[in-house]
This record gives structure tokens, sequence and C-alpha cells, in this order.
């Protein structure tokens, strides 16, 4: 039986290529978006692709999954990555302003 390896360990060895591919396709998607962006804007869009793909990295690394499926959420998830932040942020900003919209029964 292998011993358990730290999450950091396991990212070093190969999840670094996970953040690669999340940030491959937001730059992909950067490229032919007919979209003006700034560098500023790019490099803001590239981080949160870096970042939530990592998240959903540590989410998703030991679920029994086909890799190829996996790889697909990672590249899907750095394309859309500021979309998914905006909707996160979008619902936090809802629950707060009326918590007990999102707690009542029906």
């Amino acid at each position: 039986m292998e011993p358990e390896k730290s999450i950091l360990k396991e990212f070093l060895a190969d999840g670094w290529i996970i953040v690669l591919l999340g940030t491959a396709t937001m730059v992909a998607r950067i490229l032919v978006d007919e979209e003006k962006n700034t560098i500023r804007d790019a490099l803001k869009k590239i981080v949160s692709a870096a970042i939530l793909t990592t998240v959903v990295w540590s989410f998703i690394r030991d679920m029994p999954m086909v890799d190829l499926h996996k790889a697909l959420i990672y590249g899907v998830v750095g394309a859309i990555s500021p979309e998914i932040l905006q909707g996160i942020v979008k619902l936090g900003k809802a629950f707060a302003k009326n918590p007990f919209r999102f707690l009542k029964k029906k």
C-alpha cells in the first residue's frame, strides 16, 4: 500500500501540467477573441484560469474518471474561468443581500 502523498507533492509531480492546460486554453481564447484586451486584462484572465484550474484539479484529481474527461474539464474551466468567477461572486452577493431567499423551503 502506497503512503499518502501530500497535495503539494502531487502538484509538483504532475499537477502543474494541469495549470498549463488551463492557462493554455485561456491564452487560446484571448488570441481568437474579437474583444480588445489590454495586457493587464489578459494577465488577469490568465492568472484566474491558472488559479481556478488548480482548484478544480484539487477537487477531481482522485475521482474515478477517464483522464480524457478530466482534461476536458480542466480545459473548459480554464477557458471560461472569468465567467465562473463572476457567477460565484454574483451568487455570493445575492446571498449576502438576502440569505433567507436561499434557505427557504418550497
